[in-house]
C-alpha cells in the first residue's frame, strides 16, 4: 500500500471531446512512489482522479527541485564526512567495554548528530517553503532529508524528459494518484 502517482499524456483535442475515450488511449510518461511533495505542488486532492497538468506547473517544479538540489550540493560533502564519523563511533560503541570509552563515544555521537542536524536545517526551511511534503495514509516520509533529496533527483530526471517529449500544443499531461 502507498501513494502511487502516475503521469500520462493524451491528445488534447480528443481529451476535450471525450475524456473517457482519450484516457483509454493514454501514454504512460512517468511514475512516482510516495513522492508526496508532488500533490501540493500540483494541487491534487482526490484519490483515483485525473488532474490536468500545465507545462508551466512542470517547469516551476523542475526549477524548484533544481534550486533545492543546488542548496543540498553546498553541504553534501561535509554531511557525508559527518555520516562516516558517526558510523565509526557507533561501531565502536558496539565493541567498547570500558565505561569511560563508551560514554565518550556516546557523547561524540550526539555531537556529530547535532552537526548533521545543523547542516540540514537551512535546507529543510527552504524545502518546506518551496516544495512542501504532505501527510496521508501510507504517503511516505515527510522529512526533508536523504529520501527527499533522492525524490528531487528523480523529479528532475522524469519531468525534464516529459518537457522534452511532450508537445503541449497538441498533448495534455494528466496526473493520477492512488492510495
Amino acid at each position: 500500500m502507498g501513494l502511487d502517482i502516475y503521469f500520462s499524456r493524451v491528445n488534447k483535442l480528443d481529451y476535450s471531446l471525450n475524456k473517457e475515450t482519450a484516457i483509454k488511449d493514454k501514454i504512460a510518461i512517468g511514475y512516482f512512489r510516495k513522492v508526496n511533495c508532488l500533490l501540493p505542488h500540483f494541487g491534487y486532492v482526490g484519490n483515483c482522479e485525473y488532474l490536468e497538468i500545465e507545462k508551466s506547473q512542470i517547469e516551476d517544479l523542475v526549477y524548484k527541485a533544481k534550486e533545492l538540489l543546488a542548496i543540498y550540493g553546498t553541504f553534501h560533502a561535509q554531511l557525508e564526512l559527518y555520516k562516516v564519523d558517526l558510523q565509526s563511533y557507533k561501531n565502536s560503541l558496539e565493541i567498547s567495554t570500558a565505561l569511560f570509552t563508551r560514554k565518550d563515544n556516546e557523547d561524540k555521537c550526539k555531537l556529530i548528530q547535532q552537526k548533521i542536524d545543523n547542516l540540514w536545517e537551512p535546507f529543510e526551511v527552504v524545502a518546506e517553503q518551496q516544495l512542501p511534503t504532505t501527510s496521508g495514509c501510507f504517503f511516505g516520509s515527510q522529512e526533508y532529508r536523504d529520501w527527499y533529496v533522492a525524490d528531487l533527483i528523480e523529479i528532475v530526471e522524469i519531468f525534464e524528459m516529459i518537457l522534452d517529449e511532450t508537445d503541449f500544443d497538441v498533448e495534455q499531461v494528466l496526473m493520477y494518484c492512488w492510495w
